[in-house]
């Protein structure tokens, strides 16, 4: 069985990570409505999804880390949660 993921460029990664910061904190922000969801995610992104083992591909990795700042300061902006 193959993977349905598709290979990352770096112009692939770029893109995504310039395009795609409004959307991503978009669907953060429907999270805040729910403090245990916020929470859970917040845990989440610091304790699972570091973005620092996930793979060896430089531009991914940019990317994933990226992803990552932007949801984190996107749920803790309306909320008093740090997890730090």
């Amino acid at each position: 069985m193959t993977s349905p993921a598709v290979p990352v460029t770096a112009s692939a990664a770029s893109y995504l990570g310039a395009q795609n910061r409004q959307a991503v904190e978009e669907v953060f922000m429907k999270a805040t409505r729910i403090p245990t969801l916020t929470q859970g995610l917040l845990y989440l992104l610091k304790a699972i999804v570091r973005g620092d083992d996930s793979c060896d591909n430089g531009p991914v990795l940019e990317t994933i880390r990226r992803a990552r700042e932007i949801a984190q300061d996107t749920l803790r902006r309306d909320t008093d949660i740090d997890l730090e």
